[in-house]
This record gives structure tokens, sequence and C-alpha cells, in this order.
């Protein structure tokens, strides 16, 4: 079951950075969509990073634990520097996880919004969970 889950990640993020993850490249969009595969595959699957190198090497792709460690790690600068990986993260996580689909675009706001915009959202979040839990 796993496998196939994989299998539709590796797909979306082919699709939407229009690159082949398990190709011998070092080319920026397609190290970026590794890495990408790398930290949904960790966090989301909860997979070891034994087992995200493994699934690369079945894939015909030279990769260790250490290579999806690194990775993993490079999320926030990935984040930071390449604008189309935000758009393929929320894109991902719509596609494979509503809530932290929900939790990636509320972060994405307000990285931006001033502190009473942050202070508002906030008391609105808590207000809203609150009243779903009594």
């Amino acid at each position: 079951m796993i496998e196939t889950q994989l299998n539709k990640l590796t797909k979306t993020i082919n699709k939407y950075f229009e690159v082949d993850i398990f190709a011998n490249t070092r080319k920026r969009d397609v190290v970026d969509a590794r890495y990408l595969f790398c930290y949904v595959a960790y966090n989301t699957y909860n997979l070891t990073y034994h087992r995200v190198a493994e699934y690369f090497r079945r894939n015909g792709k030279s990769f260790d634990h250490s290579t999806a460690v690194y990775g993993i790690n490079q999320y926030e600068v990935i984040m930071i520097n390449n604008p189309k990986a935000k758009l393929v993260m929320a894109q991902i996580l719509k596609e494979i996880d509503k809530d932290a689909h929900t939790e990636f675009l509320i972060k994405s706001v307000l990285e931006d919004a001033d502190d009473k915009v942050k202070e508002e959202v906030s008391r609105y979040l808590n207000e809203v969970y609150a009243s779903s839990i009594g």
C-alpha cells in the first residue's frame, strides 16, 4: 500500500515540477523535487531515511540515507528559494492530506502577514477548533 502512495507522490511531483526525480542529473528543479519527495515521504508517510533511499534505488537512482537526511533538512531553504516548490507542495498536500494542506496554507499566508492579522487568524482558528471539539 505504501508503494502505491509513493508512486502517486512521485507522479504528482514529476508532473508539477515537470521533471523526473529519478533522472541522473543535478539540475536545481530536479534536486528540489527529489528533496521535496524525501520531505513528504518522511513526514507524511513516516518512512525512515533508509526506506526513502531504498525507494530511489529501486527506481534506478543512486541514493543513500544520508542524501535523504540532507534533502529533508533542505526543505526550508527550498521553500524560500524556489517559488515553484511552494506551489507544488500545496498541490501535493491538497491531493494526499487535506489537513496538512490547510495547515500549510495557513502558515504560508501568515508568513507575510502583519502582527494584527496573525492575532486575528489565531483567535479565529482557536474559536473554530474549540467549537468543533466541544
